[in-house]
């Protein structure tokens, strides 16, 4: 309570301090003065040398964390929630995949170094953009071409990093008419293993492979028809971090769109939005491993996803939305085993997903109203209702445990929770209230309140993996998390200077905890197998941003974050919550020349969950904190071919950030680390 106290105090001084200070309009790089919350990034006007792995390029964004568990698929971690607490959609499209372990999250599944824009928002900000997202949202964004200017055009990129011989190739071309456009894009990644800050060797390689084509059609002058198509396959990805590793991932997605916008009307604007995506996985534990010491295994896997909007805005006195949503996922993975080593796999072991179906139908009211000229406010609603089916729960497995029984999903979820009744429906209500006030000019305050419900996903309801005491298990009468999250910030754009405050509290009712089986109250084991259960949590935290202008060339641009999580049932820390971390980077620009040096850091976690027989034994240990230092140079060759040059890591440290997995191949590291140093070239073309 103090450390909410001491920020809220924090805030109010720097609400008052505006008061006195000189108006003005001046932008500063980095920061709009916009919604403290919310981080707009454009990849191609970033002077760093691209990641070959969008979960790097999100970590480098303020407020992300990420969980490493491999050379590819980290997974973003916003105020200290992750998975499906975090809505991440491509061009409005939501695809979900298909491991259970999260070898392919949603982020994974697009190309951000190709996109237009990548809208990162911490916390919850409009109930138009699909259910759950109480953490927040990464919503990926490809612009629509200009029709009026009629043009080709193209851009290439290139690059190779030494740390692993990671090379990337990517571009894209668009081809823009009067009344219609089409646009291509793809990608090639190969990576090998790279090693860490002590030389020692990662398994990390894969090799990525993606191709997608979009096009437009003009119907009016205010109407326009967008269909696209594209596919990504990830082959031979290695995850020291898991008991298997991904030897195939392909995710194919459709989409076609209808927007209608005329500001003269009372109905100004009309969206339509359909899609569906297609995820293939496979995983085993023999393809790229030696001297396996128990039987091979391998996991097929599916994930099916179908959705839809429509959105309509109105002119009612103020903006105006009213829509719907609808969003299917249907999951189905199965493990097979051999009774021996060396022997191929080919009866099923267990159901992991017993062929799931996770519906939500959703229905929204959003309107912001202007009460006077310095205050605006922000009203939704929005109603989910939640089907969850499972449709393989009493199919038996083809080997028996070690007891000499054949069992289902069903009879994992009676042997393990008091009520194993599958919840199948849920009526869920949230809404959100924001005041935004104009200070100054350049200065605005906002205050916010929202109720936000997320369903449980497939494996929190329905995974069940037999495996004795190492058993993984969903819960089937799991409710929905109820987020009742409060918000405070502020932006202040001065001359040279720009600077972001944002503090928020999450009241976390049934909050969905993966946890440890050791006779808890509904829980009938207590061989430590891993489960889930509703708990009441605690979320909070502060996100900070400030960009300054030193001089006409030189530029420093600076962010922190920090979270705090609390299991308000034992008055211990929620695990897997990142520490206090952020990043600084100062640019030297000069003519043709766009240089740099930017130090990521992260202090020590001590607030962790480590021990099974009383909590959750998620987090792998009290993380030590880490510093690193890279640079880059940007160098305009011609026109808009640009030659690009950094080190990562330049003094090689040797680390792992909190979130990191465990390094389930290597028993003398604790947990997967993070690169050594790296050098980077690379080139880029527009035409």
């Amino acid at each position: 309570m103090k450390y909410f106290l001491f920020s809220f105090l924090i805030v109010f001084q720097c609400i008052t301090a505006e008061l006195h200070a000189e108006p003005t309009n001046l932008f500063i790089r980095g920061i709009p003065a916009g919604d403290p919350s919310t981080e707009t990034y454009s990849p191609s006007d970033d002077p760093v040398i691209q990641p070959l792995d969008s979960g790097e390029i999100l970590s480098a964004l303020p407020g992300i964390s990420t969980s490493r568990m491999g050379g590819h698929a980290l997974e973003p971690v916003i105020r200290g929630q992750q998975q499906n607490q975090i809505n991440v959609s491509n061009n409005g499209v939501y695809s979900f995949g298909g491991c259970p372990n999260r070898m392919d999250p949603p982020s994974s599944l697009a190309d951000l170094g190709v996109a237009s824009s990548i809208i990162v928002e911490r916390g919850y900000s409009s109930v138009t953009h699909g259910p759950g997202g109480a953490a927040g949202g990464i919503r990926i964004i490809n612009l629509t071409p200009d029709y009026k200017k009629g043009q080709f055009q193209s851009d290439v990129r290139s690059s190779w990093e030494s740390n692993g011989s990671r090379y990337n190739e990517s571009g894209q071309f668009a081809f823009v008419q009067k009344d219609y456009f089409l646009r291509g894009r793809g990608h090639w990644k190969d990576a090998d293993n790279y090693k860490d800050g002590h030389g020692n060797e990662v398994r990390s390689s894969f090799r990525s492979e993606a191709s997608g084509i979009d096009g437009g059609y003009q119907l009016t002058n205010n109407s326009q028809m967008t269909i696209g198509i594209e596919q990504q396959r990830v082959t031979d990805a290695l995850f020291p971090g898991a008991a298997m590793d991904g030897i195939y991932d392909r995710v194919r997605t459709g989409r076609i769109g209808y927007e209608y916008k005329n500001r003269e009307e009372t109905l100004q604007r009309v969206f339509l939005l359909g899609y569906k995506s297609n995820v293939i996985h496979t995983m085993d534990n023999y393809s790229a491993r030696e001297n396996i010491s128990g039987p091979f295994a391998k996991a097929d896997s599916t994930s099916n996803t179908s959705g839809g909007k429509l959105a309509l805005g109105f002119d009612a006195g103020h903006p105006l939305t009213l829509g719907m949503d609808v969003l299917e996922v249907d999951r189905d993975a199965r493990r097979f085993a051999g009774p021996l080593t060396g022997v191929d796999p080919s009866k099923i072991q267990s159901y992991l997903w017993p062929d799931t179906t996770i519906r939500n139908l959703g229905f929204f009211s959003e309107s912001d109203i202007s009460l006077s000229s310095k205050w605006t406010t922000r009203v939704g609603l929005r109603y989910d209702n939640v089907y969850s089916d499972a449709r393989d729960l009493d199919k038996k497995s083809e080997i028996p445990t070690a007891d000499g029984k054949f069992i289902s999903p069903q009879d994992l979820y009676s042997s393990t929770y008091t009520s194993a009744t599958v919840r199948d429906r849920e009526h869920n209500y949230g809404g959100l209230l924001r005041l935004e006030y104009a200070l100054r000019e350049n200065i605005k305050a906002i205050a916010g309140y929202s109720r936000v419900l997320r369903a449980p996903d497939a494996s929190e309801r329905f995974i069940a993996s037999a495996k004795g005491a190492d058993s993984w298990i969903g819960n089937p009468d799991l409710r929905s998390e109820q987020h009742n999250q409060f918000e405070l910030g502020i932006t202040r754009t001065v001359e040279k200077s720009s600077i972001s405050l944002s503090l928020f509290v999450d009241e976390v009712d049934n909050f969905i905890l993966k946890d440890t089986a050791r006779g808890q109250d509904g829980i009938k084991r207590s061989d430590g197998a891993t489960i889930y259960r509703n708990i009441d949590a605690q979320l909070a935290g502060t996100e900070f941003i400030i960009s300054q202008e030193i001089t006409p060339a030189i530029f420093l641009r600076s962010d922190a974050t920090y979270t705090y999580g609390e299991n308000q049932e034992d008055s211990g820390p929620l695990p897997q919550i990142p520490p206090l971390s952020g990043s600084t980077t100062v640019t030297y620009e000069i003519e043709k020349i766009t240089t740099g040096i930017r130090a990521r850091y992260a202090l020590q976690q001590t607030r962790t969950d480590r021990d099974p027989t009383t909590g959750t034994g998620r987090d792998v240990r009290d993380t030590p904190a880490w510093g690193v230092f890279d640079i880059f140079t940007n160098y305009n060759v011609y026109k808009n071919i640009d030659l690009q040059f950094g080190i990562k890591n330049l003094f090689d440290k040797y680390y792992a950030t909190h979130l990191n997995r465990t390094n389930a191949f290597d028993p003398l590291e604790v947990q997967v680390n993070e690169p050594g140093r790296s050098f980077a070239v690379g080139i880029t073309g527009a035409f």
